[in-house]
């Protein structure tokens, strides 16, 4: 690897990860905890979804749209 890809990885590993991939991993924690009977896991995941729902906006991430209902066949009343 040259020294500018080395500098590009490095760079990419620096930065923290975006809110909603830290809730996906506590979420993901959590549920493993719940399987294997972890009590510490389950504990972890909760507080990492905390964590990051809390500290979320500050990501610079772009917020989700709303979702909008498609559903064609809805009737209306």
């Amino acid at each position: 690897m040259s020294d500018d890809t080395d500098k590009k990885h490095r760079d990419e590993r620096d930065k923290p990860e975006p809110a909603k991939v830290r809730k996906a991993k506590g979420a993901a924690l959590e549920a493993i905890g719940k399987l294997l009977g972890d009590d510490q896991a389950v504990r972890d995941g909760r507080n990492e979804q905390r964590h990051a729902a809390r500290h979320g906006d500050d990501d610079g991430a772009t917020p989700s749209r709303p979702r909008r209902d498609t559903n064609p066949k809805q009737e209306q009343e």
